[in-house]
């Protein structure tokens, strides 16, 4: 039985035999051999003679070495030709079965190898080798070795060209400077950067690596030495100018490896041909990088009070508060009003109505909301199906209000084929892997979008809510931290932090970042992690007040609160009764953050109970 996987080459010429045809390959395994005194006492075979080591170790059942060293140790009877200075060697199988009954010759069946011997393969040369000229066996030995050190050589550099050709080119892209005001601030540049972003993203994915705008803008100030040492490539310059119905894009790509311009180029026509405009501009930066265009440049036209009023509700929507994704609304429905066949306008309504109704806004109620959302979401998908946002915008929805995991599979894959570099897709999907309890996976999509986009405020929340929810707290702590650290007035912020510290019992500390997370958003979502928090540090009478104000906003100010906020603070009072029935009632909103209590440690107490269990259940509607 062979004990070893590695097989040796026991080459007994040059290295070059190799190339040759007509070789013949023995292969010698380490079996006890076959010889007993019953088969030795048997008559010879006809054909007696071995003519060489190989014929002899094949009779043993063993490698030529070990034939070889029976010979010098154990007298093995093997014969020379008198005068051959070939080394050619014979032996007849009777003298062999004889020699295998004397004592010497016994011996060898007990023998203990010192190590365990291996398969080898030997190579005969297709003529006898002088094994005494030793000069000539080791400048083949030599020759051989760099052989074979050539080719690994080669091989490792060929290996790393290949690689090299599949790394991504990174590229950064400068805020546009607007001509028009003179700012690099206001909506409109900011619109204009990002869509060029989404461009290049879309450009070439394989090869091309864009950062996203968060990121851009951290990095905005650097320069373009210090780009090079975070691993941007090229960065792209350039600026906007809008005079009535024209608009002119002027870009420069520089290479941070010498601060070289690559390329400069302007591009100026019509307003409502904007966006094929921004798409020459990206496209024309690709080839300037050597790397094809596999993005398809469709010819699109758009009402250019329609396209501002979007980039106007995209700059509110960017900032995340509450008053300003509120204050989105206005604006892309503005904008659809003035081209009911803008595509990206749908998406991004869709988007606004789905947050408003999250459990982390409440400002709408669900049902209301998400049902404007769905009908956004799919207009967008009809009016552009080659568009990645409305497909990952419809995603969700399916995810958390119609509570089909499948049907959002579906529409977060088709916009990742789309568009491999949308962030909120990865995001989503990775929000998906955790309602179907794929931790693992939902990690390794929330880091994909984190890859991309380091410096997104969304993406980073999700990044410490995927920890959390794997009840690793310790790095729950670790990435709100980084959160905060970069937007001390996230309101999530600090709740995840805060949310993260309670599991680990440091009461202290939860409190702590639940006060400023109150503090940076004064609403009635972050009365809930007080209230729930108090009563997990015995303090009922505390978190009592919090759930009066609930009450008192719901009841006498006739405000939508969300049964969700309710349901939590019982859950910290260890309610079990009214938690469970105002669950039920969480479940009758169909509030979004039902799919994810599964995963949520904040109501292990209510777990297993078989009205949990209904509650939580995924149930398309």
């Amino acid at each position: 039985m062979i004990s070893s996987k590695r097989i040796r080459l026991f080459i007994r010429s040059s290295l070059v035999y190799s190339v040759l045809p007509d070789y013949t390959f023995a292969t010698f395994c380490m079996t006890p051999s076959p010889l007993d005194p019953k088969i030795a006492a048997e008559p010879a075979a006809t054909d007696d003679r071995l003519d060489s080591w190989k014929e002899i170790a094949n009779f043993l059942k063993k490698d030529p070495r070990t034939a070889q060293r029976w010979e010098r140790e154990r007298g093995l009877p093997v014969h020379r030709y008198p005068g051959d200075k070939s080394g050619g060697v014979f032996a007849y199988k009777s003298e062999i079965e004889a020699w295998w009954l004397t004592d010497l010759g016994s011996q060898t069946q007990n023998e203990t190898p010192l190590f365990e011997e291996e398969e080898e393969i030997v190579i005969e040369p297709p003529f006898p080798v002088d094994h005494h000229d030793w000069k000539k066996l080791l400048v083949k030995m030599v020759t051989a070795v760099l052989l074979v050190c050539a080719i690994y050589a080669g091989v490792r550099i060929y290996r790393g060209i290949v690689e090299s050709q599949h790394q991504k080119i990174k590229v950064m892209v400068r805020n546009l400077q607007n001509l028009t005001s003179g700012s690099a601030e206001d909506p409109f540049s900011q619109g204009m950067t990002d869509q060029l972003i989404t461009n290049l993203g879309g450009a070439n994915p394989e090869q091309l690596g864009v950062l996203a705008r968060t990121t851009a803008n951290l990095y905005s100030k650097k320069t373009v030495a210090e780009l090079r040492a975070l691993g941007v490539d090229y960065v792209i310059e350039g600026s906007v100018f809008r005079d009535q119905d024209r608009i002119r894009i002027n870009t420069q790509l520089i290479e941070t490896r010498d601060g070289t311009q690559i390329s400069s180029k302007s591009y100026e026509g019509d307003s409502k041909n904007i966006l094929d405009l921004q798409r020459a501009a990206a496209d024309d930066v690709v080839r300037s990088l050597k790397i094809p265009v596999k993005s398809k440049s469709l010819s699109r036209q758009v009402n250019p009070a329609a396209y501002e009023a979007y980039m106007r509700g995209q700059y509110a929507w960017n900032q995340r508060g509450q008053y300003s994704v509120a204050n989105s609304l206005g604006y892309f429905q503005n904008a659809v009003k003035l081209d009911p066949n803008y595509a990206p306008a749908y998406a991004a309504l869709a988007n606004a109505y789905a947050l408003l109704a999250s459990a982390q806004y409440g400002i709408l109620p669900p049902v209301e909301a998400f049902g404007k959302a769905k009908e956004y979401a799919q207009l967008g998908v009809e009016l552009d199906p080659e568009l990645a946002a409305p497909h990952a915008s419809l995603g969700y929805i399916e995810l958390v209000f119609d509570r089909n995991p499948e049907a959002a599979r579906q529409q977060f894959e088709t916009a990742l084929r789309l568009d491999p570099n949308y962030v909120a897709a990865h995001q989503w999907y990775g929000q998906y892997y955790e309602v179907v309890g794929k931790l693992d996976e939902a990690l390794r999509e929330i880091q994909r979008a984190y890859d991309q986009e380091p410096g997104s405020i969304p993406v980073n929340l999700a990044l410490a809510e995927v920890y959390y929810f794997k009840r690793d707290f310790d790095k729950a702590i670790e990435h709100a931290k980084n959160t905060v650290q970069e937007e001390p007035t996230s309101a999530l912020g600090h709740f995840n932090l805060g949310r993260a510290f309670e599991m680990k019992g440091m009461h202290e500390e939860a409190l702590a970042e639940f006060k400023l997370a109150r503090e940076n958003a004064p609403n009635i979502a972050t009365l809930v992690p007080l209230g729930y928090e108090y009563a997990r540090a015995g303090d009922m009478d505390a978190s009592k007040q919090y759930l009066d104000q609930l009450y008192n906003l719901a009841e006498k100010q006739h405000k939508y609160v969300p049964a969700i906020y309710f349901a939590l603070v019982y859950v910290g009072r260890n309610d079990k009764q009214n938690a469970l029935t105002w669950l039920e009632k969480a479940n009758a909103e169909r509030c979004e953050y039902i799919v994810f209590l599964s995963r949520d440690p904040m109501v292990d107490s209510v777990r297993g109970d078989p009205r949990f269990d209904r509650v939580t259940q995924l149930q398309a509607h």
